[in-house]
């Protein structure tokens, strides 16, 4: 069976506190912008605007609506062994951990995400599985896996949480998402393993033996297939990933080769998954996901379709556009190729169909209120009209010269002002029932 050679996990969400960087002087954070170096290096491989829209870097003009990105870093103990957790996960098995991040990211449209860093290499994988199905329950879960360790080394993070609650991390009633980079001792990428860690399954439970204890989790051979074909991305021999709603796990062999220096190394690289597709692929998606999540969210509760707020969101959707939902990001085939897969695990195109949808229907609705003005103001005007017609008629019909009682004149005039008062109450009523229906 295949060993854990190497597993570190980002477990990563939207932040459930409305939080501006300023907010973080008083407590254990530190600043983490990019300078000018790391900067020429990234754009040496990403475009500019790609970066811009992802990092702050020193002394560099954005437009207004990038000002506010910004990354800050927990403060942590810098010795290993002090970061080290281990908790039971059943059967007698124990998980071992090194909390190795905190960090918050900080977006446009005040969007804070945030990730919590976790190296558990060295775990078998029926334990890797178990607690990662824990991680991605947190709220609902957490007391199972409670640890005074833990609790301790979270505290920058729980400092900000309302209460201190830990188990409210997360904003909008979302779970936790994975983002997991694994190298396992065989020398080719399995596809059963690979599912069971990307969908915090049972190891085994893809061809389970007779005596497995959880058969009934086992997938369908068709539904094990479309997830295969549909969302997993590969370009390389050394690795496969999947890319899935509530995670993105990445499986690289642990077959080691020699360079031309006569130095041996991984054929599994995982140092770019670490520096550069997670914080540049993964979180973007992520970022956009959140916005998609949230909008959506507030403009279906929008039960009066105001128009100020689909004017806003017309106005934010033009700028995720401009800044954003686009997939040219860098110069090489790999960084927009694992970026597409992200996004479509995450179902973007759904979320950004259903606000365009939204939008039509909110235009549509507000196009109708117009007309249907219109319409009562003509309808008005014409109901006074003909009163008023009707009243000099009679007028000049029962009253035709200066000596006629004053009596009559008043008479007609107001009778003619409660028909035209009533043509307006009738149509107010109409257009009162009208809003009631909907």
């Amino acid at each position: 069976m295949a060993e854990n050679l190497f597993s570190y996990t980002y477990l990563v969400g939207k932040f459930s506190v409305d939080l501006k960087p300023g907010d973080l002087d008083c407590y254990e954070w530190e600043d983490d912008g990019v300078t000018q170096k790391e900067y020429e290096s990234l754009k040496a491989k990403y475009y500019s605007a790609h970066i811009d829209a992802m990092m702050r870097v020193e002394d560099r003009q954005v437009p207004d609506f990038l000002s506010g990105i910004c990354h800050y870093k927990a403060r942590l103990p810098e010795k290993e062994d002090e970061r080290t957790v281990e908790m039971p996960v059943g059967d007698g098995r124990e998980y071992k951990c090194t909390l190795c991040g905190i960090d918050l990211y900080f977006f446009p449209l005040d969007i804070v995400l945030f990730s919590i860093e976790i190296d558990d290499s060295g775990n078998d994988f029926d334990s890797l599985t178990n607690m990662h199905n824990l991680w991605k329950e947190w709220g609902e879960k957490y007391e199972k896996f409670k640890c005074d360790k833990l609790n301790s080394l979270l505290k920058p993070i729980v400092q900000l949480l309302p209460d201190e609650d830990v188990t409210k991390i997360t904003a909008d009633g979302t779970k936790i998402r994975m983002f997991q980079i694994v190298r396992a001792s065989d020398d080719e990428v399995n596809d059963d393993l690979l599912y069971e860690i990307g969908t915090f399954s049972p190891i085994g439970v893809v061809h389970p033996t007779k005596g497995f204890k959880k058969r009934y989790l086992q997938p369908s051979e068709d539904y094990f297939a479309e997830v295969m074909k549909n969302n997993s991305v590969s370009a390389f021999h050394s690795w496969k990933a999947l890319a899935l709603n509530d995670s993105f796990t990445v499986l690289g062999v642990g077959t080691k080769y020699i360079d031309d220096k006569g130095e041996e190394k991984d054929m599994f690289n995982v140092w770019p998954w670490m520096n550069h597709y997670f914080p540049l692929l993964y979180l973007r998606c992520f970022f956009e996901k959140s916005f998609c999540f949230s909008r959506n969210n507030r403009y279906r509760k929008d039960k009066d379709g105001k128009t100020s707020n689909v004017e806003r969101l017309l106005k934010e959707i033009s700028n995720m556009e401009r800044y954003y939902f686009y997939d040219d990001i860098s110069y090489d085939f790999l960084p927009p190729m694992i970026y597409r897969a992200i996004k479509k695990g995450m179902n973007l195109e759904t979320d950004l169909d259903e606000m365009s949808t939204h939008i039509k229907e909110a235009l549509q609705e507000e196009r109708r209120q117009r007309y249907n003005l219109m319409l009562y103001v003509v309808t008005a005007f014409a109901a006074f009209s003909v009163c008023w017609n009707w009243y000099s008629f009679v007028k000049e019909l029962i009253a035709p010269t200066p000596d006629s009682p004053v009596f009559w004149t008043i008479f007609f005039f107001v009778l003619s002002f409660v028909l035209f008062g009533g043509c307006l109450i009738l149509l107010y009523r109409r257009l009162l029932l009208k809003k009631n229906k909907k």
